[in-house]
């Protein structure tokens, strides 16, 4: 009896073994992906796989990171691949129960987290840093950031240097003649003493060698003064110093030499006496009329007279107690590659750059928008302006600039020009016979404009060869002559004000709308639960992380998820009495509130910080209405940027607020950490940052404050206009 239940049971086993289901699944614990090394100057790899062998298949995946101009990586750059996995039909296999077992390896070497994980389908991602020289490295740390007191404390502390010029031949330098470098414009036969205003000396030793003694020593970027007391007699080049605004010469120096110099040489270019910003101060003993220039042109920087001889004293009573020579000013002076500070508008598709007029005397601007001119450098054989190319770089999502639907479905578009709104098939096949003329072909005829539209529109047509390169972009990449993609199940189609568009679809791009909920006309005023569906997509987008809601039941009026997160993250409060009152309006001080509070969330649950700020209320005439609970919260949106003024002195802070309104708020509220004060880190010698064209160039040196309008380096230049650096120069200033 024992035997043949022994047997039973072998038989048993055997069923069990050879049956088609398994009575327990194979836990997958670790996936294997391949794909094309990711290489810099190369496309973003798009042939991942899981291997065959695996139980897991991909489903999808995204690529984010910066490309370069051509749609290729980039070196110092980092890349996010976001991915999806699921259990191959057919495979009796779970994922683990607990994500941290779970393991997706990319080429044997980059494992990536896990973000999400059921029993058969799972997602995460993958982060990595190319450094410039191609290789792959660990994710590139975040961007260093200062608090207020550390960079107070980085910041220069303004000294005045004195400078006494000497003679000194190379042989007296020893052992340091050989190799010795040129500094800041000291010659390699010429030895100058340095001492402060007061007489402390600074360095007599090897001033102008290119070593960290001499940096330690001098600390150029302190130097804010200048005084040069018998320099160069016999030579009237002068040195530059990276934050020097003020230059005072004694009646020993060679001052018409340097000041003819300036107007030939340094002001040119691009260097710190290219502005009115920098100030020459000269003895009024020999000039009381002021200067002259001898080499036909005058300084672009401002020329000022001291009181005597004594320019120690003079540098000591400062700039308040100097005076403007010229009280009687001729404005018809028009500088070629004209300063900075002079230009009224930057070139652009519609008009020239234009310049104001200064004084045919002392060079001080005219700043007048009715007296006004383009520079000689950038004009015709007729003298007639050169119109600039456009700026494809807004994304308008019209029917316009609707190009087709690409391989996956998705809507392209083509990006629009800045200044005139046109995209690339427009300019191409509706441009006028003057812009042909000026930038194509200046000794065109009517039948050649004609058959050049001709032949650009067969080749925007669809199976055009422009069509057919620009119609490949897709999500993950743009594609040729400006185009872009949008997911078929992203796009608005809701009703749109004009100026609201391009932003409103961004949102929708980044996940902040819920379609289905905000309805099909988006003029119209935004409801309390649907903008809390905005503040909860904001807040979660920013953290990566979702938002447990407060229990079922919290309000009796509604028991909207999006209520509840809203709730538990106490981005509201509700109604009261238990109630949150969802279809109730939503004024613009309370949209401040909610999307306030979002971002303090934010800061609590994430590495995120914001800048340090300051209120701009007292600009706006009804700021007296705002509420109490909304002051600070207004004031801190508003000074980011984020919420503006409906006029330029009036912020309307009871006024209903639309859906498009809050979405576009709410878009910009993702660079929320990005916008604010930076610090300039470049070192003062051999990385001063210049920007801007040769005639207009602003330099900032180590120490300089500029605000930021976006991460990216969008920024705000010294005279209130838009600009970009290299943002890894600048370091934030957070508010901690």
């Amino acid at each position: 009896m024992r035997r043949k239940l022994t047997s039973l049971l072998l038989a048993l086993a055997m069923a069990l073994a050879l049956a088609p289901t398994a009575l327990a699944a194979t836990v997958v614990d670790r996936v294997k992906v391949s794909m094309t090394a990711p290489t810099v100057g190369k496309p973003l790899p798009q042939n991942l796989k899981t291997s065959s062998d695996s139980s897991a298949e991909l489903t999808g995946f995204q690529w984010e990171g910066e490309l370069d101009g051509n749609g290729n990586m980039k070196g110092g750059t980092n890349y996010t691949l976001t991915f999806s996995l699921k259990i191959k039909s057919g495979k009796n296999a779970n994922f683990p129960k607990n994500n941290s077992t779970l393991h997706v390896v990319f080429n044997g070497t980059l494992t990536a987290t896990i973000t999400e994980l059921s029993s058969k389908k799972a997602s995460g991602t993958l982060t990595f840093f190319i450094n410039e020289r191609g290789k792959m490295e660990k994710p590139a740390a975040p961007a260093k950031y200062f608090t207020k007191a550390e960079a107070d404390a980085n910041y220069p502390s303004p000294i005045t240097l004195v400078v006494n010029d000497q003679t000194l031949d190379v042989s007296d330098l020893g052992p340091y003649s050989k190799g010795v470098k040129m500094i800041v414009g000291f010659r390699m036969n010429k030895r100058a003493v340095f001492h402060t205003l007061e007489g402390e000396a600074i360095s007599n030793d090897l001033p102008y060698l290119d070593t960290g003694a001499y940096k330690d020593t001098i600390n150029p970027y302190r130097v804010t003064r200048v005084v040069y007391d018998l320099y160069r007699k016999d030579d009237p080049s002068i040195a530059t110093f990276p934050n020097n605004t003020e230059l005072w010469l004694s009646p020993k120096c060679d001052i018409q030499g340097i000041l003819d110099n300036i107007a030939r040489d340094y002001g040119k270019s691009g260097g710190c006496f290219n502005t009115w910003n920098y100030t020459v101060f000269i003895p009024d003993t020999l000039y009381p009329n002021g200067p002259t220039y001898t080499s036909g042109s005058i300084p672009r920087c401002r020329v000022m007279l001291y009181s005597g001889s004594d320019v120690y004293a003079a540098a000591r009573a400062g700039k308040a107690a100097a005076r403007d020579w010229c009280t009687n000013h001729t404005y018809t002076y028009a500088f070629y590659k004209s300063p900075v500070d002079r230009r009224y508008s930057t070139a652009t598709c519609q008009s020239d750059e234009r310049y104001y007029y200064s004084c045919s005397k002392c060079g001080k601007c005219e700043q007048n928008p009715n007296h006004t001119y383009f520079d000689k450098g950038l004009t015709n054989d007729n003298g007639e302006g050169r119109y600039s190319a456009h700026i494809y770089y807004d994304r308008i999502p019209t029917d316009e600039h609707f190009l087709g639907l690409n391989a996956n479905g998705d809507r392209v578009y083509l990006e629009c020009c800045v200044n005139c709104g046109i995209d690339e098939r427009q300019e191409d096949t509706q441009m006028s016979f003057a812009r042909y003329k000026a930038n194509i072909n200046p000794e065109a005829t009517q039948a050649d404009w004609k058959n050049f539209l001709e032949k650009r529109k067969k080749v925007w047509e669809p199976g055009g060869s422009y069509y057919n390169s620009a119609i490949k972009a897709t999500l993950e990449k743009d594609g040729l002559h400006n185009a872009y993609a949008i997911a078929a199940d992203k796009f608005i189609t809701a009703k749109t004000s004009g100026w609201a568009k391009s932003d409103v679809q961004e949102a929708s791009n980044e996940d902040l709308v819920d379609l289905g909920l905000m309805g099909n006309d988006y003029t119209k005023t935004i409801s309390r639960l649907q903008f809390c569906s905005v503040a909860v997509k904001l807040a979660e987008k920013m953290t990566g992380k979702a938002i447990t809601p407060a229990p079922s039941g919290t309000f009796s009026d509604t028991d909207s998820e999006y209520v509840r997160k809203a709730y538990a993250a106490r981005i509201t409060t509700g109604a009261g009495g238990g109630k949150f009152n969802p279809s109730g309006t939503l004024t613009r001080q309370e949209m401040a509130a909610f999307l306030y509070r979002a971002l303090m969330y934010v800061k609590a649950n994430s590495d995120t910080k914001y800048t340090i700020w300051e209120s701009k209320l007292g600009n706006y005439t009804d700021a007296g209405q705002l509420a109490g609970w909304a002051k600070n919260e207004m004031a801190f949106m508003n000074a980011l940027g984020l919420i503006n003024g409906m006029t330029t002195n009036t912020l309307a802070p009871t006024k209903t607020c639309t859906i498009e309104q809050a979405l576009v708020v709410a878009y910009r509220s993702l660079d929320a950490g990005g916008i604010g004060w930076y610090q300039c880190v470049a070192s003062p010698w051999g990385n001063l940052e210049t920007y801007g064209g040769a005639a207009g160039t602003i330099t900032y040196a180590y120490g300089d404050r500029v605000w930021f309008t976006s991460s990216e380096g969008h920024c705000v230049d010294p005279y209130g206009r838009s600009s970009s650096v290299v943002a890894k120069h600048f370091y934030p200033i957070k508010d901690c």
